[in-house]
């Protein structure tokens, strides 16, 4: 069950990693604000904005890695 709740990190040896904080509050979207960039020599993931996001606005992320991916993440999407 957690790995629903992982990101891909190295695909060369197949591990996982688990996003803790404010991070692991971003909602899925089919058209998100953010992308993820991995970065496994620092162990560490950036988001940047894929576009200008308003004050107040949700941060989303597509939970499949890719902002382009229309495939079913297993639970309804509103407002994508």
């Amino acid at each position: 069950m957690l790995g629903r709740y992982t990101f891909a990190w190295d695909d060369r040896t197949g591990s996982v990693a688990l996003a803790l904080g404010r991070v692991s509050l971003l909602n899925h979207s089919y058209t998100p604000n953010l992308a993820a960039e991995k970065r496994v020599a620092s162990r560490t993931i950036v988001f940047v904005a894929l576009r200008d996001v308003d004050e107040g606005e949700e941060l989303t992320i597509n939970y499949h890695g890719d902002a382009d991916c229309r495939d079913p993440v297993g639970f309804p999407v509103v407002g994508s």
